[in-house]
């Protein structure tokens, strides 16, 4: 069968090498999980961090070397205006407010871009997305944070398809994963570490380190 599981496997790059932390995944309707890493892995050059939106602006930069940076190299440790708003630019995560959606995009060392995006999505209500190869995810460090939507889920209509969901305080389970861009969810005022990690398939075959998002309380 194939295996599905949460993306908590953390395959660090940072020196040109694959260097794999044990961490513990949860299992998915009695199947034993899976942290099998493919024999040849592709090192991650840099991850880029774009609102989607009007803005349309490179927030964040990860290298191997540098670490985190903004779009013009100077270094940053947290994130704080990662919501696109149209007509008001960057803007704030909020307690209970709208979500931010990014678009990662991952290189290799020589520059080349990882292919990813979305194929094909299944039926209403879940429309639940079949990827390419590789996708975007991020995954806190603290796995029972209640600052943002979280953990990952399946949609309730599809229980054999991908753990690209939430499940949100007024019941709705929206998608944070598709593919080549993520949404982030706020729940409560706070701080949460998120690492962005190169999923494949059924595992992380590489990660950033983690950059902090900052939620503001709500008004």
């Amino acid at each position: 069968m194939k295996f599905s599981t949460r993306p908590n496997p953390r395959a660090s790059f940072r020196t040109g090498a694959l260097a794999l932390s044990a961490a513990a995944l949860l299992v998915v309707a009695g199947c034993e999980s899976s942290t099998d890493l493919d024999d040849v892995h592709s090192d991650l050059g840099r991850v880029e961090l774009q609102t989607r939106g009007a803005a349309s602006a490179i927030i964040g930069v990860w290298t191997p070397t540098a670490g985190w940076t903004d779009a013009n190299g100077n270094a940053i440790t947290q994130i704080t205006t990662p919501r696109d708003v149209e007509g008001a630019g960057l803007q704030p995560l909020v307690a209970g407010g709208g979500n931010a959606s990014l678009t990662v995009r991952y290189f290799l060392p020589g520059g080349a871009p990882i292919n990813m995006g979305t194929l094909d999505r299944g039926p209403e209500p879940a429309r639940a997305r079949s990827c390419t190869e590789d996708e975007a995810r991020y995954a806190p460090t603290n796995n029972n944070t209640n600052v943002i939507a979280w953990p990952n889920i399946r949609h309730p209509a599809a229980p054999t398809g991908p753990f690209h969901f939430v499940q949100l305080p007024n019941g709705s389970t929206p998608g944070i994963f598709h593919c080549d861009h993520v949404h982030i969810y706020p729940l409560q005022a706070g701080n949460v570490d998120l690492e962005f990690l190169l999923w494949h398939d059924d595992h992380a075959d590489g990660n950033t380190d983690p950059i902090r998002f900052v939620v503001q309380p709500a008004n």
